[in-house]
């Protein structure tokens, strides 16, 4: 299974809303998407190959020292 919607917030700060980021598959290839902006959702600026690369993608993007990621659904690998 991959992360389809994942929860992003902070491990250490407890006022920072969470960002939600949905999986997204664009014309050159997979990347989440950061939802519920004022100006509307923001693609990350990477793509890669499949559903389970980006994944591993967003994952690498995080420190997990400072972010804590939570799945909130999965999709069948792509």
């Amino acid at each position: 299974m991959v992360a389809k919607k994942v929860s992003i917030h902070t491990i250490r700060r407890d006022q920072q809303a969470p960002l939600t980021l949905i999986l997204k598959q664009y014309p050159d290839g997979w990347s989440y998407e950061v939802q519920d902006l004022p100006s509307g959702p923001l693609p990350m600026p990477w793509r890669a190959k499949s559903g389970e690369a980006a994944e591993r993608r967003l994952r690498e993007s995080y420190d997990q020292a400072i972010w804590m990621i939570t799945v909130l659904e999965e999709a069948a690998p792509s």
